[in-house]
């Protein structure tokens, strides 16, 4: 019997090993997490995307004020969602968190959260870029949260990275000199088609 215990105990070290496990919530419920990765469209890592991660809310969360709630939109429908918490380590501790911003290397980490489909928003955009306004549809599960880093392959032996990229665009101004010229053509071409018509009434009127 200890010897079969010992193999269990062996077994399951194991397991862990290969698809590390991000913990579990109070009542032994398992939790996973993401992987962010914020860039712009030449893959250069960007610093300060701040994100929060919603969840639709329940009919028993709909009319408790203690929740904190969005109103997003989802495709062509409005949803209300509830702003979830979490922490920001995967050895999910110290306190939790309502939003979570991207480092140097434009990473940032979800963590502690029920298996299930989530929606990210980003509330602040890295500086000179443009905010993303659709949420970004993500699903945790058992091996969500497993990155090139973990080292672990599939059946094929290809590695798994379930690392979520996220791109921004960078923000440009409008070209206001080109913005003016063309203002000043059109109403140049105006005053030359009212100078013409006024000119022809008065012919007209002789």
């Amino acid at each position: 019997m200890k010897r079969m215990m010992e193999c269990l105990v062996i077994i399951c070290m194991c397991m862990t090993a290969v698809f590390p496990m991000r913990g579990y919530a109070a009542g032994g419920i398992p939790v996973g997490g993401v992987e962010l990765l914020m860039t712009d469209v030449l893959g250069q890592p960007l610093e300060g995307a701040s994100f929060q991660i919603l969840r639709e809310a329940g009919e028993e969360e709909l009319g408790d004020q203690a929740v904190e709630k969005r109103m997003v939109k989802i495709g062509e429908t409005h949803r209300i969602m509830t702003v979830e918490s979490f922490w920001t380590s995967m050895e999910l501790a110290g306190q939790k968190q309502r939003s979570v911003l991207t480092g140097t290397d434009g990473r940032a980490g979800i963590y502690g959260l029920n298996y299930g489909t989530y929606y990210l928003l980003e509330t602040q955009a890295p500086d000179g870029f443009n905010r993303i306004r659709d949420p970004i549809r993500v699903t945790v599960h058992r091996y969500s949260h497993l990155t090139a880093e973990d080292g672990i392959r599939d059946d094929d032996g290809k590695l798994i990275d379930n690392t979520l990229q996220i791109i921004n665009l960078r923000y440009t101004l409008p070209d206001t000199r080109t913005w003016g010229v063309v203002q000043l053509a059109a109403a140049g071409t105006g005053i030359l088609f009212s100078s013409a018509a006024l000119l022809l009434l008065g012919r007209k009127r002789r």
